[in-house]
Protein backbone atom coordinates (compact mmCIF):
# COMPACT_ATOMS: atom_id res chain seq x y z
CA UNK A 1 0.00 0.00 0.00
CA UNK A 2 1.60 3.27 -1.07
CA UNK A 3 1.17 6.52 0.84
CA UNK A 4 -1.78 8.66 -0.17
CA UNK A 5 -1.05 12.28 -0.94
CA UNK A 6 -3.22 14.46 1.32
CA UNK A 7 -3.31 17.13 -1.42
CA UNK A 8 -4.76 15.08 -4.29
CA UNK A 9 -8.26 13.95 -5.24
CA UNK A 10 -9.31 10.86 -7.22
CA UNK A 11 -8.03 12.37 -10.46
CA UNK A 12 -4.68 13.20 -8.93
CA UNK A 13 -5.13 16.93 -9.39
CA UNK A 14 -4.03 18.79 -6.25
CA UNK A 15 -5.87 21.94 -7.28
CA UNK A 16 -9.22 20.14 -7.52
CA UNK A 17 -8.96 18.47 -4.09
CA UNK A 18 -11.67 19.52 -1.67
CA UNK A 19 -11.03 20.11 2.04
CA UNK A 20 -13.24 17.09 2.84
CA UNK A 21 -11.30 14.87 0.45
CA UNK A 22 -7.99 16.11 1.86
CA UNK A 23 -9.19 15.26 5.36
CA UNK A 24 -10.14 11.73 4.26
CA UNK A 25 -6.81 11.28 2.48
CA UNK A 26 -4.98 12.62 5.53
CA UNK A 27 -6.74 10.04 7.75
CA UNK A 28 -5.71 7.28 5.34
CA UNK A 29 -2.13 8.52 5.37
CA UNK A 30 -1.99 8.71 9.17
CA UNK A 31 -3.42 5.17 9.32
CA UNK A 32 -0.61 4.01 7.03
CA UNK A 33 1.95 5.69 9.28
CA UNK A 34 0.39 3.98 12.31
CA UNK A 35 0.49 0.59 10.58
CA UNK A 36 4.11 1.13 9.55
CA UNK A 37 4.95 1.87 13.18
CA UNK A 38 3.21 -1.31 14.31
CA UNK A 39 5.12 -3.25 11.67
CA UNK A 40 8.41 -1.77 12.87
CA UNK A 41 7.56 -2.72 16.45
CA UNK A 42 6.69 -6.26 15.37
CA UNK A 43 9.95 -6.60 13.45
CA UNK A 44 11.93 -5.32 16.45
CA UNK A 45 10.20 -7.83 18.69
CA UNK A 46 11.04 -10.68 16.29
CA UNK A 47 14.69 -9.62 16.07
CA UNK A 48 14.90 -9.45 19.86
CA UNK A 49 13.50 -12.96 20.16
CA UNK A 50 15.99 -14.29 17.62
CA UNK A 51 18.87 -12.58 19.43
CA UNK A 52 17.70 -14.08 22.74
CA UNK A 53 17.53 -17.56 21.19
CA UNK A 54 21.06 -17.13 19.78
CA UNK A 55 22.35 -16.07 23.20
CA UNK A 56 20.69 -19.05 24.89
CA UNK A 57 22.28 -21.40 22.36
CA UNK A 58 25.72 -19.80 22.82
CA UNK A 59 25.34 -20.05 26.60
CA UNK A 60 24.45 -23.73 26.35
CA UNK A 61 27.52 -24.35 24.19
CA UNK A 62 29.75 -22.52 26.67
CA UNK A 63 28.26 -24.45 29.57
CA UNK A 64 28.81 -27.81 27.88
CA UNK A 65 32.41 -26.97 26.92
CA UNK A 66 33.31 -25.73 30.38
CA UNK A 67 31.56 -28.52 32.30
CA UNK A 68 34.89 -30.32 32.74
CA UNK A 69 35.96 -27.64 35.22
CA UNK A 70 32.83 -27.92 37.37
CA UNK A 71 29.90 -30.29 37.06
CA UNK A 72 27.14 -27.68 37.51
CA UNK A 73 26.44 -24.12 36.49
CA UNK A 74 25.55 -23.15 40.06
CA UNK A 75 28.98 -24.22 41.27
CA UNK A 76 30.68 -22.22 38.51
CA UNK A 77 28.66 -19.16 39.37
CA UNK A 78 29.55 -19.41 43.06
CA UNK A 79 33.30 -19.88 42.61
CA UNK A 80 35.41 -17.10 44.08
CA UNK A 81 38.20 -15.46 42.11
CA UNK A 82 40.75 -17.52 44.05
CA UNK A 83 38.99 -20.78 43.16
CA UNK A 84 39.13 -19.78 39.51
CA UNK A 85 42.87 -19.20 39.78
CA UNK A 86 43.32 -22.62 41.40
CA UNK A 87 41.48 -24.25 38.48
CA UNK A 88 43.76 -22.43 36.05
CA UNK A 89 46.89 -23.84 37.68
CA UNK A 90 45.54 -27.41 37.84
CA UNK A 91 44.26 -27.52 34.25
CA UNK A 92 46.03 -24.80 32.28
CA UNK A 93 45.16 -26.17 28.81
CA UNK A 94 41.51 -26.62 29.74
CA UNK A 95 41.42 -23.17 31.30
CA UNK A 96 42.81 -21.76 28.06
CA UNK A 97 40.09 -23.49 26.05
CA UNK A 98 37.42 -22.16 28.38
CA UNK A 99 38.86 -18.64 28.08
CA UNK A 100 38.88 -18.94 24.28
CA UNK A 101 35.26 -20.07 24.36
CA UNK A 102 34.35 -17.18 26.64
CA UNK A 103 36.11 -14.75 24.31
CA UNK A 104 34.21 -16.14 21.31
CA UNK A 105 30.95 -15.92 23.24
CA UNK A 106 31.68 -12.32 24.18
CA UNK A 107 32.39 -11.45 20.53
CA UNK A 108 29.19 -13.24 19.48
CA UNK A 109 27.20 -11.29 22.06
CA UNK A 110 28.77 -8.01 20.99
CA UNK A 111 28.13 -8.67 17.30
CA UNK A 112 24.56 -9.84 17.89
CA UNK A 113 23.77 -6.87 20.08
CA UNK A 114 25.34 -4.44 17.59
CA UNK A 115 23.39 -5.97 14.69
CA UNK A 116 20.12 -5.90 16.61
CA UNK A 117 20.70 -2.28 17.63
CA UNK A 118 21.53 -1.36 14.03
CA UNK A 119 18.36 -3.02 12.72
CA UNK A 120 16.31 -1.12 15.28
CA UNK A 121 18.00 2.15 14.35
CA UNK A 122 19.54 2.57 17.80
CA UNK A 123 22.80 4.49 18.09
CA UNK A 124 26.07 2.76 18.92
CA UNK A 125 28.37 3.78 21.76
CA UNK A 126 30.53 5.63 19.26
CA UNK A 127 27.47 7.47 17.90
CA UNK A 128 26.51 8.50 21.43
CA UNK A 129 30.04 9.69 22.17
CA UNK A 130 30.07 11.82 19.00
CA UNK A 131 26.64 13.18 19.85
CA UNK A 132 27.79 14.03 23.36
CA UNK A 133 30.80 15.91 21.99
CA UNK A 134 28.56 17.82 19.58
CA UNK A 135 26.18 18.75 22.41
CA UNK A 136 29.11 19.98 24.50
CA UNK A 137 30.34 22.17 21.62
CA UNK A 138 26.84 23.56 21.11
CA UNK A 139 26.48 24.29 24.82
CA UNK A 140 29.75 26.21 24.73
CA UNK A 141 28.60 28.19 21.69
CA UNK A 142 25.23 28.92 23.32
CA UNK A 143 26.98 30.16 26.45
CA UNK A 144 29.25 32.43 24.38
CA UNK A 145 26.33 33.81 22.37
CA UNK A 146 24.30 34.37 25.53
CA UNK A 147 27.17 36.35 27.03
CA UNK A 148 27.50 38.39 23.83
CA UNK A 149 23.76 39.17 23.79
CA UNK A 150 23.87 40.24 27.45
CA UNK A 151 26.87 42.46 26.75
CA UNK A 152 25.08 44.07 23.79
CA UNK A 153 21.98 44.69 25.90
CA UNK A 154 24.05 46.38 28.57
CA UNK A 155 26.08 48.42 26.07
CA UNK A 156 24.06 48.81 22.85
CA UNK A 157 26.09 49.93 19.83
CA UNK A 158 25.67 53.57 18.94
CA UNK A 159 25.34 54.49 15.31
Amino acid sequence: MSPVSPNANETGSPAAATPRRRAIDFRKYTKQIWLAGLGAFSRAEEEGTRLFDTLVQAGAELESKSSELNPSGEERASLSAQDGQDQDTRHPSLAGKVQDTRDRLERLLDEGLYQAMSRLGLPSGRDLQQLSQTVERLQTQIQQLTEEVQALRQNPPRD
